[in-house]
């Protein structure tokens, strides 16, 4: 990482999500040459990767943070260690944004581990070197899915040739490649240029549904989808008394319920992104959320929350069976979606196994 905002400046080195580990020893600042341990920063940190690492893991990073003397307090702390940001809010919104906004590269290549242990693939690279992402929709159009076999191998290289060992066969494959198989009903099997892609599939789907509502929702565009029948389902009168008032807002983000009775409330609509996923279910966890914390708090603080746990339920469900156009669907949505390298819980969506890697485990060349 390297940003300059002004006088302020940030640079060094923060660890890929898939790489993190439990311990907090590899958490390094400098500022203005200075090392130090300040708590602001560890918290801009930690919310920078909020979205991508598993909760039970922390960041590493070393850090070289620059700005004027005078707007920094050494002298906190006689171990000089602590130190006071003049205006903390900004160093932390600059911080939180210039790591968050680079771990948010969407997937452009899949290069190859050099172990021959099976390695998480690294999705992210440098913000200023990668290319702005292709809307879903361009993706789609531009690297159009095959359904025939026949015609994967014809896009891949020609008959007689070993798919992906002459640079001339895989010019045009995309990052994540073309999907092959599907395994066990939860696995997606793709080639790419540099061998195998393993993709947890709801794990993926999760990522992009996510992301997806998280964008309609900041554009206060949630379309919603009426259902053809409403369902109705007692709700505890606590609850009930809860969402009364907030029927707008609930609305604002898909879902239209109307109140039947004290104990009962009936679905009318829920949003657009999840109408295949059952709408009994989602309203529940909905519900739920409300439950804990209150219409305001959960649509404000802990909104990316809701909608995560709303983005669980759309997912492509375990053991649904995927056709070749669906899975390379799924493979193109992911490589359009910011974050697609791991799923809204922090866990990867995908690996990469190199051809050296299976040619290693197979003893080829030896």
């Amino acid at each position: 990482v390297d940003v300059a905002a002004g006088a302020l400046r940030v640079s060094g080195w923060v660890i890929r999500p898939g790489a993190a580990t439990a311990s907090r020893d590899s958490q390094h600042v400098f500022v203005n040459g200075r090392y130090v341990r300040d708590k602001l920063i560890v918290h801009a940190l930690k919310e920078a990767y909020r979205d991508v690492l598993h909760h039970q893991l922390n960041p590493a990073y070393c850090l070289f943070i620059s700005l004027p003397p005078d707007l920094v307090d050494v002298n906190v702390h006689p171990a000089k260690t602590e130190i006071r940001f003049r205006d903390s809010r900004g160093v932390h919104q600059f911080l939180f944004h210039a790591v968050e906004r680079l771990l948010s590269v969407p997937v452009e290549a899949a290069a190859p581990e050099a172990s021959v242990t099976v390695s998480p693939a690294q999705p992210y690279r440098a913000a200023q070197q990668t290319a702005m992402p292709l809307q879903v929709n361009e993706a789609m159009a531009f690297y159009s899915p095959f359904g025939q076999a026949s015609d994967f191998s014809v896009r891949l290289g020609a008959k007689g040739h070993e798919p992906g060992r002459d640079e001339t066969t895989h010019v045009d494959v995309p990052p994540l490649g073309y999907a092959v198989a599907q395994l066990h009903g939860v696995y997606v099997l793709a080639q790419n240029a540099q061998g195998l892609v393993l993709v947890d599939m709801h794990a993926a789907h999760e990522r992009v549904v996510y992301e997806k509502l998280k964008t309609a929702l900041d554009a206060r565009a949630v379309p919603a989808q009426t259902l053809l029948i409403p369902v109705a389902f007692t709700v505890d009168a606590r609850d009930l008394a809860e969402i009364a008032p907030h029927l707008d807002q609930l609305r604002e983000i898909g879902f239209e319920l109307s109140i039947t009775s004290p104990t009962s409330v009936a679905v009318r609509s829920v949003p657009w992104l999840l109408k295949n996923a059952d709408p009994l279910e989602l309203t529940r966890a909905v519900l739920h959320e409300v439950a804990e914390f209150g219409v305001v708090r959960l649509l404000a603080e802990r909104r990316n929350e809701l909608l995560a746990t709303l983005a669980c339920h759309g997912a492509v469900r375990a053991n649904r069976h995927l056709t070749l156009p669906e899975m390379n669907a799924l493979l193109r949505e992911m490589e359009a979606t910011e974050r697609a390298g791991q799923c809204n819980h922090g866990r990867p969506t995908w690996f990469q196994i190199s051809l050296k890697e299976l040619d290693a485990m197979f003893m080829r060349g030896r």
